[in-house]
């Protein structure tokens, strides 16, 4: 077991150790105001990263070209989340209006 782990290079939020792992947050994604794409994770004790992708969106349907900016959103995701530390590189080319690559405190991955 690894006791001295350093935080993922894409980690923009990192949670205490619980027990034999902490929970981050990486890279995210706002499309318009309400429709959202993060790559989180869990890190454990051994050196093991697994990381996983979260969608946020209201119950509202959304447009053709929303859909096309969170496609675009979630290919970048996917492939941020396959890569070792994290792709930090990986910002989609979205349309300028409405599309916004960022960082932040999204919510806690059960």
């Amino acid at each position: 077991m690894i006791t001295d782990l350093q935080i993922p290079a894409d980690a923009t939020w990192i949670g205490a150790w619980e027990g034999f792992h902490r929970i981050f947050d990486g890279k995210g994604w706002t499309i318009e105001h309400d429709i959202t794409v993060t790559v989180y994770g869990t890190q454990h004790r051994d050196g093991r990263i697994k990381r996983k992708i979260a969608v946020g969106c209201s119950a509202d349907p959304i447009t053709s070209e929303q859909a096309r900016k969170l496609a675009t959103a979630l290919i970048a995701a996917a492939d941020a989340a396959d890569e070792p530390e994290g792709d930090l590189s990986a910002t989609p080319s979205l349309p300028s209006v409405g599309a916004t690559c960022g960082t932040g405190r999204l919510s806690t991955p059960s």
